[in-house]
């Protein structure tokens, strides 16, 4: 990227002034987001986001980002990008980003918006400890990690996706302020303890009539009680 300051120092009058050519791994910072990026892919040009400036409170992520008069879409927030940024309060994405990497804003203490709707992979641990965290839609989530809204203790709501498979491991344990919950039919198992310690979970609704999963040890431990499971009619004896 810096072809041009070469020009106008004059190198051009005795050189044609190349610079690399982009590579996957290339890492560079986005000045107008504060951002910082690595190149995942060239065909098609896509970018992950891989660290932030700690600077701010709040990060609109770009939908593209240019680096050596190339533009590349952003399509993933990487592991440990905002991890421990104790200020954060909101973080906006772009339709592009659908996948957050492992331990991605853990211990984002303060953080209380973001919007995960076109999200379809939240890795292990990617908001562990984001105690503010009031509200999440994964409506379009297909995979989520273990331990991946571990402590939560503020979420109030949780949607998710009708084509989710699996709820691992302490998925959402501690969401000590969880109510209610539907989980689609779509889920094929329940982790450990993926519910553990929601203490005033009062209101599990599922729609399974046939292979129903039966849930991994303590994955309802410390809820509320009494707590009710809504099951289709005729299935009662079947759970």
């Amino acid at each position: 990227g810096t072809k041009a300051l070469y020009e106008a120092a004059g190198w051009n009058e005795w050189f044609t002034i190349e610079e690399p050519a982009p590579v996957v791994g290339d890492q560079f910072i986005d000045a107008a987001s504060g951002l910082k990026f690595e190149i995942t892919s060239l065909d098609p040009k896509a970018v992950k986001v891989i660290a932030n400036s700690y600077t701010s409170t709040a990060y609109e992520v770009p939908a593209t980002v240019s680096y050596l008069s190339e533009t590349y879409t952003v399509t993933e927030i990487g592991e440990k990008a905002f991890l421990e940024c104790f200020y954060l309060e909101s973080v906006t994405l772009p339709e592009s980003v659908t996948v957050i990497g492992e331990q991605t804003f853990a211990m984002c203490f303060t953080l209380q918006s973001i919007d995960l709707s076109n999200v379809t992979t939240i890795g292990g641990q990617a908001f562990m400890g984001c105690t503010n965290l009031q509200s999440i839609n994964l409506s379009k989530a297909t995979a989520i990690g273990e331990e991946a809204f571990y402590g939560c203790e503020g979420l109030t709501s949780i949607t998710l996706s009708e084509t989710l498979t699996s709820i691992k491991n302490s998925a959402f344990n501690m969401c000590s302020k969880l109510e209610s919950i539907t989980i689609p039919a779509s889920v094929e198992s329940i982790g450990e303890l993926a519910f553990n310690a929601c203490d005033v979970l009062a209101s599990v609704t599922v729609s399974w009539t046939s292979n129903i999963p039966t849930p991994g040890e303590r994955a309802f431990n410390f809820i509320a009680s009494p707590a009710i499971l809504h099951v289709p009619a005729g299935t009662k004896a079947l759970y």
